[in-house]
């Protein structure tokens, strides 16, 4: 089996890219595989894979913000990896469509975007002060360099730190996907057998 994430406004299951391509559980689908990007279906070989996908989508997608199903799919012909378990083929089967927290996906990608675009630097903020029992001020940044340890940086998320993001970013996936696989399926399910495509 494989997987795709795809939209779904008003019943129908659209592709979250082009807004227009829709999918249906029990019905193929046919696109010419070509190199670059030039063509083919989108999918995964796990859901976790499928719904990490969803999180480097172009900002130009139409359907970035819409509700999400998994599907589970059967594929025929060429298959082209394009690595970060992303495959382009040429037919394809939906098996099952299974509903994906309509936020998860869409929040968490714009957040990793958000944290991602540069940003202006940050202006200096005036040393925190405090005042001690004895009423003396008391310079908090001032006293941590004085120690003998050097205090430790603050994690902060919005400095590009990718290894964090793609914690993140796979903590997600692997929740929305394992809670999609757990629960019920949608409509019709096309269960065993090998269909021919």
């Amino acid at each position: 089996s494989f997987y795709k994430v795809v939209a779904c406004v008003d019943g129908r299951l659209l592709s979250i890219f082009d807004g227009l391509t829709e999918y249906a559980v029990g019905r193929v689908l046919r696109q010419e595989v070509r190199a670059q990007h030039g063509g083919g279906l989108y999918v995964a070989r796990s859901a976790r894979d499928a719904v990490r996908a969803t999180f480097n989508l172009p900002e130009r997608s139409k359907l970035l913000l819409a509700p999400r199903v998994l599907l589970r799919c059967q594929v025929r012909g060429p298959l082209l990896e394009y690595g970060q378990g992303k495959i382009a083929v040429s037919a394809l089967l939906p098996l099952e469509a299974k509903s994906l927290d309509s936020s998860t996906c869409a929040t968490y990608a714009g957040r990793c975007r958000a944290a991602s675009r540069p940003r202006l630097p940050r202006q200096p903020t005036p040393p925190v002060v405090s005042r001690r029992a004895d009423g003396a001020d008391y310079n908090l940044e001032r006293a941590a360099s004085d120690r003998d340890t050097p205090a430790q940086p603050a994690l902060d998320l919005r400095r590009g730190n990718e290894d964090v993001a793609s914690m993140l970013v796979s903590a997600a996936a692997d929740a929305a996907a394992a809670a999609a696989l757990r629960g019920p399926s949608l409509g019709i399910n096309l269960f065993g057998g090998e269909f021919v495509f």
